[in-house]
């Protein structure tokens, strides 16, 4: 998770049993504006997002008090490792479990978690591998419950470790389920003298392995542990406790580290640009970041999430709230939005502008605006595809990692310096060209018509997937000031077999030559030879596949191989490359045959598309 200051177009429906299966919307960066939120069903029931067509399962109501929270990043995982159960908060601090149907979209048996030995429950865990087993912490034990025999048993009591502890806080369990990141303190939650910091506990070891002093990590014992158990991350700092070295090298605010890497971003102009961090012992690498997806909006907080067990989907949420549209011209706050949204085209170009319609002068600072990809949703974004790499530079002063380069882009090409790419290149243009990614919803959470403070930050959606990346939890207000409620979202991208490794447009990468159209009167077809060449810097394996966009109404593609429907626009496309791969420099040729019993001119464009079963 990261925490930072930082809107129908097409669905399918397949029919199975009765059961709808949706499949998000794939590989697409089109802005599509949010219509009115849909009439919410009660706790159980199920509706499907405007938008994207996914199946969403609503968990709770008023019927469960006014706040309902999901646990949320990998830290603190919401599903268990088959998703046939989920947990989340209540507003009392409770911890809930719920069976969860993911075939039939039902929740049933929502209940509080079983009280431990010594008390309620805290932070808790499900086992990464076992659907069956649940570890929680209370005062200061550590709680093993298994739900098949509905019994908890005693892991630990840190107190025999460390005579004088009562509370034990916890932010991160590795894998195995073997090590988990603790911190301590008294019967009054004050440091326990010659115990503050922050320590990795060794479960089969059943001892304090590792301890980090509090000045080396700046002063803040909050952090978190990632998913292996290695490395320590705290605001500013990465730590690893193997060699025992401390880097004050980037500031990530939260994190959300698993399967060797850290949720990341990078700032540049008014928005941010979500990847990854390697984590490994050489400090330096960590300042590489791996950017995988465009600019997203700027908003009062964003989450990213590396819950999936296979480590390929990074789940984020953007709020739909910037304050500037609450604050006037004296920066006061308002409780009436200020300024106005209104948009002045639809998908597929949707743009819009804000008009000011508050009390008072305008402004100067105008609010982000709305016409950009992400606002306001549930989405997951690739981290298998090849990725724009820039290496930066710790700068103490201002306690930020600066990019300088070399920048590295997702063909191979490579700049010396982050000042020559930006003068050559547009960031935003080279990370949109190659989306592998779901839009599965709109969440319409508006934290900041929130009544309190505390319901405001229960209302940023902190989206989290399941391990087995079936159906991902949020959070949303629905425009309601007063409460919160728990979501499920279905994902069914399977449906559409749109499994891939490294699916991306490579128009970038390639260039086409078109040869002229000949006529053949045996078979009534024109055809046309095609000349594919790799200008880039790297070879690409196949399938390569050519879809052919904006195909004129007067022909069909004769010899197409099917019509894309993982990637957007649905267009015929034929199997250029069939398998091997293209190198750098070389070429392929393709023919293509067009129907055209009016023989009127053909015209279309040319996609090229790599890495997918089906494009």
């Amino acid at each position: 998770m990261l925490a930072n200051r930082l809107a129908s177009h097409c669905f399918l429906f397949l029919v199975l049993a009765g059961i709808s299966l949706q499949a998000q919307k794939l590989n697409d960066l089109t802005v599509y504006p949010a219509p009115p939120a849909p009439t919410l069903p009660p706790a159980g029931g199920t509706f499907q997002d405007p938008v994207f067509g996914t199946t969403i399962l609503r968990v709770t109501d008023a019927n469960d008090g006014a706040l309902n929270m999901p646990f949320y990043s990998s830290i603190w995982p919401a599903f268990n490792a088959d998703s046939s159960r989920i947990a989340y908060f209540i507003g009392n601090g409770t911890t809930m479990i719920a069976n969860l149907d993911v075939p039939n979209r039902k929740v049933s048996n929502k209940r509080a978690m079983p009280s431990t030995p010594n008390g309620l429950p805290a932070t808790s865990y499900w086992h990464r591998t076992d659907p069956d087993i649940f570890f929680a912490f209370a005062g200061s034990v550590l709680w093993e419950y298994s739900f098949k025999i509905a019994q908890y048993t005693k892991v630990v009591d840190f107190s025999t470790l460390v005579p004088g502890v009562a509370y034990v806080g916890s932010r991160g369990m590795s894998d195995d389920g073997n090590r988990f990141q603790i911190t301590v303190s008294d019967s009054n939650f004050q440091n326990v003298p010659g115990a503050d910091g922050i320590f990795i506990y060794d479960l089969s070891k059943n001892a304090l392995v590792y301890q980090v002093a509090p000045n080396r990590t700046g002063g803040s014992t909050k952090s978190q542990m990632d998913a292996s158990g290695r490395y320590i991350l705290a605001l500013n700092y990465l730590v690893d406790s193997v060699t025992d070295q401390a880097f004050n090298i980037v500031n990530e605010g939260h994190t959300d580290a698993n399967f060797g890497m850290v949720a990341t971003y990078l700032g540049n102009g008014n928005g941010w640009f979500p990847g990854y961090r390697l984590l490994n012992p050489n400090g330096a690498g960590y300042l590489t970041a791996h950017l995988v997806g465009p600019q997203g909006p700027w908003t009062d907080d964003a989450h990213f999430g590396l819950a999936d067990i296979n480590g390929e989907w990074l789940t984020g949420s953007y709020e739909n709230d910037d304050f500037p549209q609450r604050q006037d011209a004296a920066g006061n706050y308002m409780t009436t939005p200020g300024w106005q949204w209104t948009w002045d085209s639809q998908p597929p170009n949707a743009t819009g502008h804000w008009t000011w319609i508050g009390p008072g002068p305008q402004p100067s600072q105008t609010p982000f605006p709305l016409d950009i990809v992400y606002e306001g949703e549930v989405f997951q974004t690739s981290l298998k595809v090849p990725s724009l790499t820039v290496v930066q530079q710790w700068d103490q002063p201002t306690a930020n990692a600066v990019p300088v380069g070399p920048v590295t882009l997702p063909n191979g090409k490579i700049y010396a310096t982050w000042a020559e790419f930006q003068a050559n290149e547009n960031i935003n243009t080279v990370l949109s060209a190659n989306p592998v990614n779901r839009r599965i919803c709109k969440h319409y959470s508006q934290p900041l018509i929130a009544a309190n403070p505390g319901i405001a930050y229960w209302a940023q959606p902190h989206a989290i997937g399941s391990p087995d990346n079936r159906a991902v939890m949020f959070g949303s207000n629905f425009g309601d000031p007063n409460r919160v409620d728990v979501f499920v979202a279905f994902i069914d991208a399977d449906s559409k077999n749109c499994s891939h490794n490294a699916s991306f447009n490579l128009n970038a990468q390639f260039i086409t030559k078109r040869g002229g159209f000949a006529y053949n009167s045996g078979t009534k077809r024109f055809v046309q030879t095609l000349t594919i060449m790799n200008t880039g810097t790297i070879a690409v394996s196949g399938p390569i596949y050519l879809a052919l966009d904006d195909l004129s109404g007067n022909a069909s593609l004769a010899n197409s191989s099917g019509t894309t429907s993982c990637t957007s626009p649905d267009s015929p496309y034929i199997i250029a490359v069939p398998s091997g791969s293209v190198a750098a420099g070389q070429s392929v040729k393709v023919q293509l045959q067009f129907a055209d019993p009016s023989k009127a001119g053909i015209s279309y464009s040319t996609r090229i598309i790599a890495g997918m079963e089906t494009p």
